[in-house]
């Protein structure tokens, strides 16, 4: 089966069922990373922040989403087990959408700072 293949399956089966698939993607000493999460509708943009709200999501330009810091271990961001609970309430409400994983890190040491800092745009994220 291919990536495009698995992405599409793992996203028919819902939103926590392709954080996991994406998880699977990134490397075994992963520590950082950036996603984001579109919503199929406008509808249901501000029950999502509500359910999203561990989080911390941010929205960004006109797009129907958020995005969201995780942290493996340590540091700045939702834990990875935390954000799957945030999305099986999504899920629960039958609330459709899209997860991405936009950069990630691996093996970060956290020395006097809570972790990394990605520019997009020029904008710190």
């Amino acid at each position: 089966m291919q990536e495009s293949e698995k992405r599409a399956e793992a996203a028919g089966a819902g939103l926590a069922t392709a954080w996991e698939a994406a998880l699977t993607s990134l490397p075994p000493d992963w520590s950082d990373l950036l996603g984001e999460i579109r919503i199929s509708s406008s509808d249901f943009l501000e029950r999502a922040a509500l359910l999203l709200s561990p989080a911390n999501p941010a929205r960004y330009g006109a797009e129907l989403g958020f995005r969201f810091r995780c942290a493996r271990l340590a540091g700045y961001g939702i834990s990875p087990g935390m954000l799957r609970r945030c999305l099986e309430r999504l899920d629960a409400e039958r609330i459709r959408g899209e997860v991405r994983i936009l950069r990630v890190l691996s093996d970060t040491k956290l020395v006097a700072t809570q972790g990394p800092v990605w520019y997009l745009g020029g904008k710190v994220v």
